[in-house]
């Protein structure tokens, strides 16, 4: 451990609060500075250099730290950055633009404690990491088995820390520990980067769409994130769309209102095949066509349902010219031409309906019109016999 000079010194920085210093590797001396610089019991408090190799200065100072917190609170700690994992359900997807807090925590160091939890869920990727360790160590075979390493910590907040202090080098890092259930988990990492600004409309839709299925409430979620429930729900949508398709969409910077008439497009494969051409000169006229192409399709499902119900069957409009049938005397009817479809009467000649585009078109059975035809052309004829 570090010698009982150091020990005093280094306690001066965080006599009663519990207030962890940041680590900054500066050549052979590792700088130990206080955290929080509006800490009441800490200010004033001088930078302490220690001589020696970083890492296990780090270490010992890591174990210093630890063993005094814990008798306060139990709650803040140091941890190796090798323990501490990300959340594999983040919505926050990558990690974007930390050249700069790296070089910042080369020179500060950590700034602000991690909020983590204990006991880490492996994904396949990390299980690979611990192969080689697992041969000569049963207890972690073991826990690989189960996917499941209790001596690891997840990361809830603080991911763009942890990944700027492995770049920056640092051994050790300041969490906090805390209890929390999945879906407070799940909610504190979303609501903490929706506040910062830091995640896509895809990310947000994504996080809100988990919380839905954990039981949320859109009420709920609008509250939580500052967002309308309108907005909530319109990214809700968007998770349903192909994650690939959107992401190379985005780089076209498409704007909210091109995603919102997109939303209008309930078919989900529709709405990914428009993606291609979102935020081109061409997605309103393709936007436009399946709209109307949408609405037809509502439409002709109504006219058809009247239509089965009033007693007609329906044929081919292919068939509707080629002599098997005849027109009534209402040959067609548009959609537009009555106000309320339920207001739909059927004439006594009317037996066969088909419906193409915007139109009902209304036959009957051409086979009896031409018995009756050639029956009034015998009656009409004299009898050849008769002189």
């Amino acid at each position: 451990m570090l010698n009982e000079k150091a020990e005093k010194e280094m306690l001066r920085c965080c006599p009663d609060c519990g207030i962890i210093p940041g680590l900054t590797s500066v050549g052979k001396e590792f700088s130990l500075s206080r955290l929080n610089n509006e800490c009441e019991c800490c200010r004033g408090a001088r930078e302490i250099k220690v001589l020696g190799n970083p890492n296990k200065v780090a270490m010992e100072w890591g174990e210093y730290v630890n063993d005094k917190i814990q008798k306060r609170s139990g709650r803040l700690v140091y941890i190796s950055a090798s323990e501490l994992f990300p959340h594999p359900d983040n919505p926050r997807k990558e990690i974007r633009d930390i050249e700069e807090l790296t070089e910042s925590v080369k020179v500060k160091g950590v700034m602000q404690n991690l909020t983590v939890v204990k006991g880490h869920h492996l994904s396949e990727e990390e299980i690979k990491k611990f192969d080689a360790e697992a041969e000569t160590n049963p207890e972690i075979k073991k826990n690989l088995e189960k996917g499941w390493m209790p001596d690891r910590y997840t990361v809830i907040i603080g991911h763009r820390r942890l990944e700027a202090a492995k770049g920056a080098g640092l051994g050790v890092l300041p969490c906090r520990i805390a209890d929390m259930d999945y879906k407070e988990q799940l909610t504190v990492m979303l609501m903490e980067n929706v506040q910062r600004n830091d995640l896509t409309v895809y990310e947000q839709a994504k996080g809100f769409q988990l919380l839905l299925n954990l039981g949320d409430t859109i009420e709920n979620i609008a509250e939580k994130s500052g967002f309308s429930k309108t907005t909530v729900r319109r990214r809700v949508k968007l998770a349903e769309l192909d994650e690939g398709k959107l992401k190379a969409a985005s780089e076209r910077q498409i704007s909210l209102m091109d995603l919102d008439k997109l939303n209008q497009v309930e078919d989900i494969e529709t709405r990914n095949e428009l993606l291609d051409s979102i935020g081109t000169a061409n997605f309103n006229n393709a936007v436009m066509r399946a709209i109307g192409s949408q609405e037809r399709e509502k439409n002709t499902a109504k006219w058809r349902k009247v239509m089965i119900e009033a007693g007609l069957a329906e044929i081919p409009y292919s068939e509707c010219y080629n002599g098997t049938y005849t027109m009534c005397e209402r040959s067609f009817l548009e959609f537009s031409e009555l106000d309320n479809i339920e207001n739909f009467e059927k004439s006594e000649d009317e037996k066969y309906f088909a419906i193409n585009y915007n139109t009902v078109y209304f036959r009957k059975d051409y086979s009896k019109e031409i018995a009756k035809v050639n029956a009034a052309e015998e009656r009409c004829q004299p009898d050849r016999w008769t002189y």
